[in-house]
């Protein structure tokens, strides 16, 4: 990947942790994209592409989390009826 060759170069660059960063999000993969976001951010804190695309990721982990939190309330739902029928 040229993201990962340019950051064995340039590790401490912004622009390519933020890159990097948004090509995990693109993939799904959230934990490694909020690494670089945050490595961006450590090196110039207001650059506001890692800001915004961290913000994102946040943002996704909640949506997950809101998700699985519901689906959890669903399924408990569906026990205690299941339950009262008995």
């Amino acid at each position: 990947n040229t993201y990962m060759r340019a950051r064995e170069l340039d590790p401490d660059n912004p622009v390519i942790n933020q890159r990097i960063g948004y090509v995990y999000t693109q993939t799904g993969e959230l934990i490694e994209a909020k690494k670089h976001y945050e490595a961006a951010i450590a090196r110039e804190h207001n650059f506001a592409p890692a800001l915004a695309g961290l913000g994102y990721v946040f943002r996704r982990f909640g949506e997950d989390a809101s998700k699985v939190a519901l689906e959890d309330m669903l399924e408990e739902q569906r026990t205690q009826k299941l339950l009262e029928r008995d």
